[in-house]
């Protein structure tokens, strides 16, 4: 109980080739557009069609809010907070899919559940939606940390020994594990604290092909294509190895400097924000965008933002990308996809 309680408090404050080179070139980018927000802590962003989600981390009464990209304005807001039914304790994250031509919304209460909509409900019924179908994770007997919906079911990343990744049916049976966690600085480090150091973000493409797996103690960004269940590394892009020393046995302190904070996908590109920033800074921003081939993991080409943010979007379809950013005030500025 000790590291699980450890675990969520580090969360919340918190192979065919392989690249260590990187161009030193940059080209700015500024906004051509933009989306006030009126959030406390905004999260990660999704777009669907003509609609923009955000997740509110720290909301007051609904953690989803949903704005009209076209009209630039606030629509309603979703997913109350609460222990009930349809009721949410700590939001992680949002997924849109089609199942049998009816386009579906998974949202994941951490640890706990996940609740599927509708999405015409959502937004025919708005803030009095409720989901049709609930499954819980913890019936698993797993540690989830973040789940994503994949073309055959789900995968999960946790405190699992037998890998980095857990697949799981439909019906949140565990299904299988895959990859391999980084090396460890010292032997001597337990694997439930290497587990938590190696706490990661990751990012499905819009067709549930790859998976970007961001270390948030690390600079590298690995990119795995989904067979099935499996996970196989197509390549990885390192800038810095994980590297942490620890504190009372149990706290996992980073040394090496934070790496890629978020990551979209175009059908050709990798677009990810990295940060960039040492050990000792908690600073979970980055000014930075870096564009990779998604076929081969070179970087193509880098570029400086006007402002920290910490999430990115890529709207293919409109040449839009959507960058959220918090200071000094939240917004989501918009930009001309760059290539």
């Amino acid at each position: 109980m000790r590291i699980i309680t450890v675990l969520i408090l580090y969360v919340v404050v918190a192979v065919s080739c392989s690249h260590i080179n990187r161009t030193d070139a940059f080209e700015s980018l500024y906004a051509s557009d933009s989306i006030n927000l009126e959030l406390s802590d905004p999260g990660a962003i999704y777009i669907h069609g003509d609609y923009l989600f955000l997740i509110d981390r720290k909301a007051i009464s609904d953690y989803i809010q949903v704005y009209d990209i076209r009209k630039k304005e606030f629509l309603f807001s979703f997913a109350p907070m609460g222990q009930g039914p349809g009721e949410y304790v700590s939001l992680a994250s949002m997924s849109f899919y089609e199942q049998e031509g009816t386009e579906l919304v998974d949202l994941y209460d951490f640890n706990h559940k996940v609740c599927t909509y509708l999405l015409d409900d959502i937004m025919e019924k708005r803030e009095s939606v409720t989901p049709f179908k609930v499954r819980y994770v913890q019936d698993t007997g797993l540690t989830i940390l973040n789940l994503y919906k994949t073309r055959d079911g789900y995968i999960s990343t946790g405190m699992f020994p037998e890998g980095r990744f857990c697949f799981l049916s439909d019906t949140m049976m565990p299904l299988g594990f895959t990859g391999s966690y980084r090396k460890k600085p010292n032997e001597s480090i337990s694997d439930e604290v290497h587990f938590m150091a190696s706490y990661g973000l990751q990012y499905l493409s819009d067709d549930k092909q790859y998976l970007a797996d961001c270390v948030t103690t690390a600079s590298v960004l690995t990119l795995y294509e989904l067979r099935g269940q499996d996970a196989i590394k197509k390549w990885e892009y390192l800038i810095e190895e994980l590297d942490y020393e620890v504190e009372a046995d149990i706290v996992p302190v980073r040394k090496s400097s934070r790496g890629y904070v978020s990551v979209s996908f175009s059908n050709k590109y990798v677009y990810a924000i990295y940060s960039g920033e040492p050990a000792d800074n908690p600073d979970a921003y980055g000014k930075e965008i870096h564009v990779f081939d998604l076929d081969t993991g070179s970087l193509v080409n880098k570029y400086n933002l006007e402002r920290k943010s910490s999430h990115i979007v890529v709207d293919e379809g409109k040449g839009k990308m959507y960058i959220e950013s918090d200071f000094p005030e939240p917004v989501i500025l918009v930009y001309e996809l760059p290539v």
